[in-house]
């Protein structure tokens, strides 16, 4: 078992630091097109300006968490491997939400590239005057001949119609696989406390805060692809070497005091009788002797 994690912890921990490169070079790529988008006309005018770049930065980011795979695969087996409160079909868990996040992200892009060429198209010809006598109002900024094409265009793709409800399976995968993954590691030994409780953390973030939970998850599994790799300060906990489970001292307990190879310190002397049981007449070497009482 050690021989067989040995030799998907090298593969895994360069997976995990390589996934987080993708991730950075994701974002710099979105980045780089422009502002952020409020609107769907701005947003399909973006696709169809620079929808190549998007569709770049899109791939990047689904091959990032392709790449997670294969950490979350090693430490499930290497949890598996230490209890036996964990069945085989509960791996699934490691690919449901970044296989599906690496779908549905270059998917979208796909599809709202498409319709932002149709939506270049068509929008010139919706152009009108406006009446001298209409008065603006904010309220009413938004209900606009183009963004009701945009609307329409998007709710009449395929491609975004099959990629848009793959979000929340994605999310809900990923937030399960990182409480459950995080929860385990830390039980048997294979993470520290500090990291295990970050990781459960970040996953059930997801749900409130997304952009940052994923950049904190990004940051979670680079840290998990060096200690994987043996690099750091800490290294590897003891469990990965025993092989075993080894639960961390809950806050407040202390470790028995033990010698090399579990023994206890002392002198190793001989004890006497009367040293070892202190009621008796002699009541040791530094104690008087015990008087009797008589019975009446």
């Amino acid at each position: 078992m050690l021989e067989s994690e040995k030799g998907l912890l090298r593969p895994a921990g360069i997976a995990a630091l390589l996934g987080a490169l993708l991730f950075v070079a994701s974002a710099f790529i979105q980045s780089s097109v422009g502002d952020s988008v409020d609107t769907d006309a701005e947003l399909l005018t973006q696709y169809a300006e620079d929808g190549s770049t998007l569709l770049i930065g899109r791939i990047a980011f689904g091959l990032a968490f392709l790449c997670f795979t294969l950490p979350l695969y090693t430490l499930f087996r290497a949890i598996q491997a230490r209890t036996d409160r964990l069945r085989n079909s509960f791996v699934a868990f490691c690919f449901i939400g970044p296989v599906l996040l690496a779908i549905q992200g270059p998917m979208l892009a796909v599809g709202y590239q498409e319709a932002g060429d149709k939506f270049v198209e068509e929008s010139p010809a919706l152009e009108q005057p406006a009446a001298p006598e209409q008065e603006e109002d904010d309220s009413d900024e938004e209900d606009t001949p183009e963004e009701r094409l945009a609307e329409d265009l998007i709710e009449d793709s395929g491609t975004v119609s099959v990629a848009q409800p793959l979000l929340l399976p994605a999310l809900l995968g990923m937030v399960t696989v990182m409480i459950f993954i995080n929860l385990w590691a830390q039980r048997v030994g294979l993470l520290t406390r500090f990291w295990g409780s970050l990781g459960i953390a970040l996953g059930a973030a997801m749900i409130i805060i997304l952009p940052l939970a994923l950049l904190g998850i990004v940051l979670w599994f680079m840290a998990l692809g060096m200690m994987l790799l043996g690099i750091g300060r800490g290294g590897r906990p003891p469990a990965w070497e025993a092989g075993a489970a080894i639960p961390w001292v809950r806050p407040g307990d202390e470790p028995p005091d033990a010698g090399p190879e579990g023994t206890v310190e002392g002198s190793g002397r001989d004890v006497s009788a009367e040293e070892a049981d202190p009621d008796t007449n002699g009541g040791g070497p530094n104690h008087p002797p015990r008087k009797r009482k008589r019975r009446e």
